[in-house]
């Protein structure tokens, strides 16, 4: 009777924690402000690449692409000559590749990495090959990392 009443209590902990978690807490979010219109993903992913994680948002056919020089807590600049690989991108239409808009001045901020999830924000200058330049701000909450 005593491992029943203790299994259903580790169930009842269970449900109640995660009935106490939003849906932000569970999938993570990411918005961004673009020239002053405001962009919210609709999907976000992260993953580790070697000593880097890319943050990937989308919404539509538009796309925000962070991979900050790190996985730690800390400020990476959008220089794209800081690592092999350019820490910003921002797609305004995936199905253009011809107008993507890289990083060139700025910074990404991991404020949070616990539990495999990140939290941050960024504040980034982007152009594209034209050159027209692009303002992007935003943050990134409770991104699992995959």
């Amino acid at each position: 009777m005593k491992k029943k009443v203790l299994v259903l209590g580790v169930i009842m902990s269970s449900m109640l924690a995660w009935t106490g978690c939003t849906k932000e807490e569970l999938i993570g979010t990411m918005t961004a402000t673009i020239d002053g219109t405001t962009w919210v993903a609709t999907g976000q992913v992260a993953a580790k690449v070697q000593n880097r994680v890319v943050i990937t948002g989308t919404s539509g056919k538009t796309s925000i692409v962070l991979s900050p020089n790190g996985i730690t807590v800390g400020t990476y600049t959008t220089d794209p000559y800081s690592g092999n690989i350019q820490p910003f991108v921002f797609t305004p239409d995936v199905t253009n590749a011809q107008d993507i808009y890289v990083g060139t001045g700025g910074s990404i901020n991991i404020t949070s990495y616990s539990n495999n999830r990140l939290s941050g924000n960024f504040n980034v200058s982007a152009a594209n090959a034209v050159p027209q330049v692009k303002n992007i701000s935003g943050e990134f909450k409770n991104i699992l990392i995959n």
